[in-house]
Order: C-alpha cells, then structure tokens, then sequence
C-alpha cells in the first residue's frame, strides 16, 4: 500500500511538473519546454481562441528538413506580425482539434526574418547550422523524441487520446510512419509529398532530368552514396551538412514498413513533385497487397510544396495551394 501511495505520488509529480513547463503566449497559443536525452525540446500548441481548455484529439504537424524557427517575426511595416511553423490555414482544423508543432534541436523557437538565411537559422560566429541541430538531425533521434513528448501530451488534461492524429509534410512524411509504426496510440497518419523509396532516389531521379551526354551514368551522385554507405554509421556532423547517419536513414526504403500500417493513411503529393512517380508506384504496390486503409489524392500541376507550375516550368510561389491539401486531409478525417 505504502509502495502504490508513492507510485501515485510521483506520478502526480511529473504530472504537475509537466503542466507546468506550458507557457501561454497569447490565447489560443501555448508553448511547451521539456528535455529529451539532455536536448531541450520546444513545442507549439495552437488552440481555436478561448478554447485552449476544451479536451479536443490532438494533430501533430512534423515539418520537412530545414532548420526554421517555429515563429518567424516581421518587421512592423509588414502586413502581418509573425508566422507560425504550420504552412496552411488552421482555423478550419482549430474547431475540431488542437495542433502542435514541434521545433528542431537548437534551433531558437522565435528569431526576426532578418537574421535568417531563406528562412534557415544560421549560427552567426560558425555561419553554420548550430551543432546541436547537425548532431540529432536524424530519423533515429526525431522518431524517439517525437513519441517521447506525444506520449506525455497525451495525458494533458486538453487533449482526447481517442483520436490521435500524426501529419508529416517531406522529411516530416518518414518522420510519421516512423512513429505510427512504433508508437500504437496514432490512429491516423497524413503522408504529403514524402517518397516511400527513401529520399536519395529523389537526387538521382533530379540528377536523370537534367543528366548530359557526357555525364549519363551520374558518377558523382553514386561516388557519393558508396561513401555513405562505407560510413552509415558514422554521424559526421562538425562537417557541417546532412551526416552520413543521417543520409542513409532518409535513403532506406521503408514501402514494406508503409503496407503494414493498420491505421487509416492520407497519401498526398503534386503531381510536378520529382517524387510523384515514386507514390504512383506505391499506389500500384498498395493497391496490388489490397490495401484499403490507404487514399491517395495527387494534386495536378503542384510541385512539393503544393505551389502550381507554370507552363513554363517556373515555380509560382505566389499562389500557395497548401490550405486545399488541408481542406481534402481534413474532410477525409472527418470520414475516418
């Protein structure tokens, strides 16, 4: 008795202690701070406005591979304060669910659009991504902590564990599957724009489009991935680019891992994304293994980040189509 009394107590304590590493930033925008394998671990927690308390299933947006600050300022004369991580529209999302994002290693949270280098955050002695960053820049360290923290999150009081809803945007897409693989509790994953034949195939398939007569057998691109594979455990981040470890994480195909996900799957992608083709053909293998837990919608004429392509072949970036992949993710929750 005296033994479950403890139990009891330490678990209120984390509890507590838990709850209150959640700092309000403004209504309907919280911020989380905890630690994971003594890397501190940042997290936003978008709410509908005044109902930050209404107990809610929760979607966590995993980010593609660039080190962005969660929450980008402006300058005063700009037509709005701040962005936030999440590359579409909530609001829609915000009636039905909190979302959260969580922030890479070392990487400030907040920092002023001016001290990025196309929106990376780059460390201004080394001119570097921060080593911190380089070092867990890794599918193995964002698959665990990502668990790590839902598992936690789950127990806010907030927050209905009934639905538990993962969205994975490029990198992010792996990220996912990863976690849905391992962690039960995620009952719907959201894949957009991910490559489920690993990412190094998307640098050849980029290096074939634009290959010359003299350079048809891409001797850099495969130099390149022998000396990944020699040193794939090697995590050689004071380089200062994507570590080997981390290259041949991303580069394993992971179909076999994807086909024997339970849950419902939303499989997004443009069908001008150099990985369009790679989902094409998953589609076949899914559909071939009768897979009905799957839907795809491609997206005609969008490239990775769901920006139209022009007739040209030049990217508009003027007219985002990111909020119309949420709507079609979000009407396909709301029928799974």
């Amino acid at each position: 008795m005296k033994r479950l009394l403890i139990y009891c107590l330490i678990i209120v304590y984390f509890n507590d202690s838990f709850c209150q590493s959640l700092k309000t930033l403004e209504s309907g925008l919280r911020e989380l701070n905890i630690e994971y394998q003594n890397v501190p671990v940042y997290a936003l927690i978008r709410s509908k406005v005044n109902e930050d308390q209404v107990k809610k299933p929760i979607i966590l947006y995993i980010q593609g591979s660039q080190g962005r600050p969660l929450i980008i300022n402006y300058p005063e004369s700009n037509n709005f304060k701040y962005s936030i991580a999440f590359p579409f529209n909530c609001e829609q999302l915000l009636n039905d669910f909190h979302l959260i994002v969580i922030a890479k290693p070392f990487i400030p949270v907040v920092a002023n659009i001016e001290h990025l280098n196309n929106y990376t955050f780059i460390d201004s002695t080394t001119q570097k991504s921060p080593i911190g960053f380089l070092k867990n820049d890794n599918l193995t360290f964002y698959t665990q902590r990502n668990i790590f923290l839902l598992k936690k999150i789950l127990k806010l009081d907030f927050v209905n564990s009934e639905k538990v809803i993962i969205l994975g945007h490029s990198e992010g897409s792996r990220i996912a599957v990863a976690m849905a693989s391992k962690f039960k509790k995620i009952t719907h994953l959201g894949y957009l724009s991910g490559n489920p034949y690993g990412r190094f195939i998307n640098l050849i398939a980029r290096s074939r489009k634009n290959e010359t007569e003299n350079d048809n057998d891409l001797v850099a691109d495969f130099n390149y991935w022998k000396e990944v594979v020699d040193n794939k455990d090697v995590n050689n981040y004071l380089d200062g680019g994507d570590t080997f470890k981390s290259t041949f994480e991303y580069a394993q195909t992971y179909v076999d891992e994807m086909v024997g996900l339970k849950i419902p799957v939303f499989v997004g992608y443009g069908t001008g994304d150099e990985a369009a083709i790679f989902n094409d053909l998953f589609r076949v293998q899914a559909l071939s293994k009768k897979k009905s837990n799957f839907t795809f919608k491609s997206f005609y004429g969008l490239e990775h980040s769901f920006y139209p392509i022009t007739k040209s072949g030049e990217v508009n970036y003027e007219s985002g189509n990111f909020d119309a992949v949420i709507l079609d993710f979000l009407h396909w929750l709301q029928q799974n």
